[in-house]
């Protein structure tokens, strides 16, 4: 069975940049990755965005 895409998005222009990276840090590291195929979609403070592998913490 093909498992389900799941874009976790944080980070951001916003005062709340640091708060978006914990938060997704809490969520990839709850996510099921036998069930979810976890993709994580970074913003910079400056607008630039990244598409990364995964955070270091599994």
């Amino acid at each position: 069975m093909d498992r389900t895409q799941v874009l976790v998005l944080f980070g951001g222009e916003s005062s709340e940049h640091d708060v978006s990276v914990s938060s997704a840090r809490n969520v990839y590291a709850a996510i099921d990755d036998e069930l979810y195929d976890i993709h994580l979609g970074y913003i910079e403070n400056h607008g630039k965005w990244w598409l990364l592998g995964s955070f270091d913490m599994r």
